[in-house]
């Protein structure tokens, strides 16, 4: 499939002739195809052939607006039309990582600088398996770069680096909080690393690359776990990539003239391999009270941590601390409490709010920190963790 160039003349309305299927009708649905396939099914916000569907196939070919760099020696690379070899149109890639140390695979990369918001989250999705679950080390990168298109600060970030396949075509997610100082991004697709030895010659197959606007694009199925009291734990009737996030519960405040606000729960999230009908325990942290600090939120232990916010110990003046130091792809510290007139305590990212003024009491839920008061002792708002699959 390719873009066909059409005029007014390919129409034959100049000419009083009927327009035909052939001459008008299939270019125009095979370009619409073409398109299709250059951005993705759900939009792919600025990543061309993001489906493979453009470029020649064949062995030693990469598709259209992708560039292929070689990782270490031996490995091949194809851009496939075979039957099982792609997941969405008609094209997928392929590349072959043989075994021996010191060999590997290799990457295609985006040709062009994709723009992106700062301090923005960055969402993507794709299709992926590999021939045997051998060791062989996959990643998904973003390259991130500033406003004149040089390195940020922070040059990339692996949003995913496995070694345990999948070897069927899987739904992939992850993300990334974009830098502050970049407005730009690369996207890199790597079959194996040569950091590993499979130990025999193992294919990998990518298709179906998605820039997504956050999990619910993707998967068709959440659980959200908001019960402190109870003990809870997740299992998947399939094995699948699921996508986590936790808040960490708010911090708790104390009764003091000095209104220091408790600080807000921790955010974290992240991806996992999880097994079918394994079970994975889901631990809640909940709202700290009377200036104690609010619990950490896991998932499996220590996947997914979200740690939670600092109480206030108002009598010595000390503001709680935002939750910080949790595990996962994405960790975001919650807010330090503040004084004011009345202590402002601090919120729990891309939760819960802050709760400043004379009228405000316990922190907001999920995970926002209590405000700091004259007379009375307030909660932190508790934490959640919501678990999103198909």
């Amino acid at each position: 499939m390719a873009w066909t160039t059409l005029t007014k003349t390919d129409s034959q309305h100049d000419t009083g002739k009927p327009v035909t299927k052939d001459l008008f009708i299939d270019p125009v649905i095979d370009n619409l195809n073409d398109l299709d396939g250059r951005i993705g099914t759900a939009g792919s916000k600025g990543v061309l052939n993001a489906s493979f569907e453009e470029g020649t196939v064949g062995a030693s070919n990469a598709p259209s607006n992708w560039t292929w760099t070689a990782s270490g020696s031996g490995g091949t690379y194809a851009l496939t039309s075979t039957s099982g070899e792609q997941q969405h149109g008609q094209n997928g890639f392929k590349i072959t990582h043989p075994s021996g140390v010191g060999t590997g695979g290799g990457y295609i990369q985006t040709d062009d600088f994709i723009p992106v918001g700062t301090s923005d989250f960055l969402y993507v999705a794709w299709k992926m398996k590999v021939s045997a679950a051998n060791g062989a080390q996959n990643k998904v990168t973003v390259l991130w770069y500033k406003p004149d298109q040089t390195a940020s600060a922070t040059t990339s970030t692996d949003i995913f680096d496995d070694t345990a396949g999948p070897t069927a075509w899987t739904q992939c997610f992850s993300g990334a909080l974009v830098p502050s100082d970049a407005s730009f991004y690369k996207l890199r697709l790597l079959g194996g690393d040569t950091a590993t030895d499979p130990g025999s010659s193992t294919d990998i197959f990518f298709d179906d690359v998605r820039i997504v606007n956050g999990p619910a694009d993707v998967f068709g199925a959440s659980m959200e776990f908001t019960d402190q009291s109870k003990s809870a734990a997740v299992v998947l009737a399939s094995a699948q990539i699921i996508w986590v996030e936790c808040w960490g519960g708010g911090g708790g405040s104390d009764t003091s003239s000095l209104c220091r606000g408790a600080g807000g729960g921790e955010y974290a999230a992240g991806y996992f391999f999880g097994a079918a009908t394994t079970e994975y325990a889901v631990s809640l942290g909940a709202g700290g009270t009377t200036g104690g600090n609010g619990g950490n939120t896991t998932f499996n232990s220590t996947t997914v941590v979200a740690t939670g916010g600092g109480g206030s110990t108002n009598g010595a003046g000390n503001n709680g601390d935002g939750g910080t130091g949790g595990t996962g792809l994405i960790t975001i510290d919650g807010q330090d409490g503040e004084d004011a007139e009345q202590g402002y305590g601090g919120y729990c990212a891309r939760g819960g709010g802050n709760s400043p003024g004379a009228s405000s009491t316990d922190g907001h839920y999920p995970g926002g920190g209590a405000a700091g008061k004259t007379s009375d002792a307030n909660a932190g708002g508790d934490g959640k963790c919501v678990v999103w699959f198909n």
